[in-house]
């Protein structure tokens, strides 16, 4: 049996006792084998940063100094440039909900794809056109599709149905 590496006196079986890592970097700090100077990447790709009770994501920390308040509880934070790490000041985006949050993704995929953020991507021929072309529909306008492909889809599905009863 194994002592905890925080310096607690727990024993463990492995190195550190459960939630005991994050203790150790803020209590011990560059004592610790392990310190990455306060920082370290979550296994989503964001980068964490030490406080004084643990590790908070350091975008929104950022933020909220910029701010100088709390960020409010639905706001999420969007890295222009797609990079989950990169966490300078030009590069986060306070959103005010997951709905905008989606909305500035969806546009820069359409930039990206055909040069025009307001365009839209049919999901049954993956054509981009303008909006004024196709049926919009769903709750936030999530849905976007040629009037044409949607009848020729539901066709399709009308006709392997009644193969099946047949």
């Amino acid at each position: 049996m194994n002592k905890c590496a925080c310096g607690c006196g727990n024993d463990v079986y492995g190195t550190w006792k459960h939630g005991h890592w994050t203790r150790s970097i803020d209590q011990r700090g560059k004592k610790n084998a392990n310190w990455k100077g306060g920082r370290t990447k979550h296994s989503k790709g964001y980068m964490l940063i030490a406080n004084g009770k643990g590790l908070e994501l350091e975008h929104r920390a950022i933020c909220e100094q910029v701010l100088g308040r709390s960020l409010p509880a639905k706001a999420k934070i969007h890295h222009w440039d797609g990079l989950k790490s990169e966490n300078r000041n030009g590069n986060l985006v306070i959103c005010e909900d997951t709905a905008y949050h989606g909305l500035l993704h969806r546009r820069q995929r359409a930039l990206a794809a055909c040069g025009n953020a307001d365009w839209r991507k049919c999901p049954y021929c993956q054509q981009w056109d303008p909006p004024s072309a196709m049926w919009i529909g769903g709750k936030n306008h999530q849905f976007a599709r040629h009037r044409s492909c949607t009848n020729q889809y539901k066709r399709a599905l009308r006709i392997r149905k009644q193969s099946k009863e047949t």
